[in-house]
């Protein structure tokens, strides 16, 4: 269904918070005759660097915990997963992209 798309996602670096920072709620259209739990996968998420990125299982609600560095990671790559009770996949994966937004918070080193 076209409920099962996320555009991608601008995250500005070094975020004040508070965290976790809500960033997106996934949801299958499915979801309305069927109890469904979402995951995400990749780095940032159950991937190195682990726990950037939760999703809650329930609602599909995506958070970031805690800032990013643009320096370090420009783009975030991760896959929304939805399984119905059983673990079976009611949805194919979907593709998020989030890109961290330079703030241009670099002082000048000389």
């Amino acid at each position: 269904g076209s409920d099962w798309v996320i555009p991608p996602i601008n995250l500005p670096e070094n975020s004040r918070g508070p965290f976790p920072q809500e960033l997106v709620r996934i949801r299958s259209g499915r979801d309305k005759n069927l109890s469904l739990r979402y995951s995400v996968t990749g780095p940032g998420a159950d991937q190195p660097p682990t726990g950037i990125f939760i999703i809650n299982p329930i609602s599909g609600q995506l958070s970031v915990t805690k800032p990013l560095d643009r320096e370090l990671i420009a783009r975030f790559h991760l896959r929304a997963h939805a399984v119905d009770i059983n673990g079976n996949q009611v949805e194919n994966p979907i593709d998020i992209v989030i890109n961290v937004i330079d703030m241009n918070d670099n002082r000048p080193e000389f």
